[in-house]
């Protein structure tokens, strides 16, 4: 029984440095922490979708802590029962951990995609002239999520010149729809 310990112990032990080697260089992959979350707060936590417990990595913490466990439990007690209820509890524990911890690092991913939304109701500048009385588009500036991003945009007035500054008013699809400051 000792020797099954050890085989776990040292194996959860190794997958483990490995997989930390791999990701410390970029190598490891996301796969387990990929949920598509987008990070406008919108999302709660939801135990059900976004929670990774199944994962490898929460398998290899599960072997690593229940051989570890094992080894520690066989110097204190004889009983058989004890040795493995410790070891199953230790290695769940590690595996919650393991879990946890993937669930808080696929909070911390950010997609970069500017959502357009995020425009409305800011300023910007008209890059490329807007024809008037939406005949048509021209391109504006509008800083949105701390990027200066270039928007199509129309404009329902009079048509407006390059470097005039801008009001975004509406959104159509992804056309801007702003007015003349």
């Amino acid at each position: 029984m000792e020797n099954l310990f050890w085989i776990f112990a040292i194996t959860g032990s190794v997958v483990l440095i490995i997989q930390l080697i791999l990701f410390l260089i970029g190598a490891g992959g996301d796969e387990d922490t990929d949920f598509d979350s987008e990070m406008d707060g919108d999302n709660d936590f939801d135990v059900g979708s976004s929670f990774p417990f199944f994962t490898f990595k929460s398998l290899v913490g599960f072997i690593g802590g229940f051989g570890w466990s094992g080894i520690i439990a066989m110097e204190q007690t004889e009983s058989n029962l004890i040795i493995f209820g410790s070891s199953i509890f230790t290695g769940i524990v590690f595996a919650l951990i393991v879990s946890s911890l993937l669930f808080m690092i696929s909070k911390l991913k950010h997609s970069g995609n500017i959502k357009i939304r995020n425009a409305m109701n800011k300023t910007g500048d008209v890059y490329l002239p807007i024809p008037g009385e939406s005949k048509g588009t021209g391109i504006v500036q509008v800083v949105v999520q701390d990027t200066l991003t270039d928007f199509k945009a129309l404009t329902r007035g009079e048509s407006i010149k390059t470097g005039s500054r801008i009001k975004v008013m509406s959104i159509e699809g992804n056309v801007l729809i702003v007015e003349k400051i």
